[in-house]
């Protein structure tokens, strides 16, 4: 690949919105075998809930009684919920890595 179609491919990768390089990145799910798991005593307790806010792939939702919901199955592994979670809020999530073979794959960049 030339520089000149190293640039082009770069200045397309930064064009795209994050909803768009969500949709092109590949998710090997392990059924049943979550890699974030929610405590749901702490999360209740937590009065900020800052995790609803720093997810970019929006995985985190409040449901009509207001109690966490995750979706783990979508998460990109860029671990700004646990941080955020473990510094501001009640450190109810917690987190590991995905086995071998499984988790998320960035297909461009």
């Amino acid at each position: 690949m030339s520089p000149t179609d190293i640039k082009g491919h770069l200045e397309e990768h930064r064009r795209q919105s994050v909803e768009d390089k969500l949709g092109i990145t590949e998710f090997r799910v392990d059924a049943g075998n979550p890699h974030m798991k929610v405590n749901p005593d702490l999360c209740a307790a937590c009065a900020t809930k800052p995790c609803l806010y720093v997810c970019p792939a929006n995985n985190f939702t409040l449901d009509a009684e207001g109690r966490l919901v995750m979706s783990w199955e979508g998460c990109i592994e860029c671990g700004a919920a646990v941080t955020v979670c473990h510094t501001l809020g009640n450190k109810g999530l917690t987190w590991t890595y995905p086995r071998g073979g499984y988790g998320v794959r960035h297909t461009q960049g």
